[in-house]
């Protein structure tokens, strides 16, 4: 195992800021895995994925609560949701695959949506209505606070930003606005709204494609909201050529686009939208005869097979609400299929 945390805390110092500290120990105790500076306490009698999983997250710990001391008890997923999100990064690292490796996070917060006592993530740690309810929005959203954050201003701007945020917040007391300021310098982006909704309220990300408008050479996508969540969009647009373009459509309130570069994968810049209940994108030729249109999700594209064409009509598309298509339908909410 001492090979595998040796590769961890090389990826960690070169991801996330450098480790401070001169040495590391991971002890056998506890009664499962427990974080101290320069320390991790783990119960032994595991397989090796298991050992190296615990002493993973633990020492994750040691970035997020040992150099970023932020306040535990008012902003309990600044600790555990972000040591999720970096220790996700870790692993895969360590043992390969290509499956998402936060896929969990939101399979966890489609469980929170589901409960009755689904609190904002602003609520005190010891005000929660049940511990479960404090655990999923500690660990689960608050990875999946930092996933959607990189849907918005894009993967490698967000981690220019945690970068940022390190060294400038290193050994100090960092509260949520301190990270919205490192990621808007970064980004040239306004996010004040990405916190305010994402942290004061429990409204869902949940959004379609309704339609596809065709007339002569070009063809128009219509996107809806169905959830309160305001979020930008994305789209892989492919014509019967097998030609593909990803399309970005930012919000309004961003006052801007995610910047050139910010993703893995090429893509151009649409006009703003308010966040309304509807959004047309209009793609003239390209569409003409176009094959599918996919919404981007966490593990990559969810197809939306076009099942006709016709010119002046509307052409139905898979996606639409449940209550116009029938339990086939589909939702996509900003990287995971809900």
């Amino acid at each position: 195992m001492p090979a595998y945390m040796v590769k961890a805390f090389e990826f960690m110092s070169e991801q996330f800021g450098r480790y401070p500290w001169p040495e590391y120990s991971i002890a056998q105790g506890g009664d499962g895995g427990m974080e101290y500076p320069m320390l991790t306490l783990i119960t032994g009698k595991r397989k090796l994925g298991s050992l190296v999983g615990v002493s993973v997250h633990e020492s994750v710990h040691s970035w997020f609560y040992g150099v970023l001391a932020s306040d535990e008890g008012h902003f309990p997923w600044m600790d555990e949701g972000f040591t999720e999100y970096a220790g996700s990064k870790v692993m895969p690292h360590l043992f390969g695959g290509t499956a998402d490796p936060h896929a969990s996070a939101y399979e966890g917060y489609r469980v929170l949506m589901a409960m009755p006592d689904h609190e904002p993530m602003s609520v005190h740690a010891d005000h929660f209505e049940t511990n479960r309810a404090y655990g999923i929005t500690a660990y689960s959203k608050g990875e999946m606070f930092l996933q959607q954050l990189g849907y918005v201003i894009g993967d490698t701007t967000m981690r220019q930003g945690l970068l940022r945020y390190f060294n400038a917040c290193r050994f100090k007391h960092p509260m949520p606005v301190d990270l919205e300021r490192s990621m808007e310098k970064v980004s040239g982006l306004e996010l004040d709204w990405y916190f305010d909704e994402w942290i004061n309220t429990t409204r869902a990300t949940d959004y379609a494609v309704d339609t596809l408008f065709t007339a002569g050479d070009s063809t128009q996508v219509r996107i809806r909201r169905l959830g309160g969540m305001l979020m930008p969009v994305d789209m892989k647009l492919t014509n019967t050529g097998g030609d593909s373009t990803v399309v970005s459509i930012p919000l309004s309130l961003m006052r801007g686009a995610k910047p050139a570069g910010s993703e893995h994968f090429p893509f151009t810049s649409a006009s703003p939208w308010s966040g309304g209940t509807h959004l047309h994108v209009a793609r003239a030729r390209y569409l003409d005869e176009s094959r599918t249109v996919q919404r981007r999700t966490s593990g990559g594209y969810g197809s939306l097979q076009r099942q006709k064409r016709e010119h002046g009509t509307s052409a139905r598309v898979q996606g639409k609400a449940e209550t116009e298509l029938g339990s086939r339908a589909r939702r996509w909410s900003p990287r995971y299929l809900l």
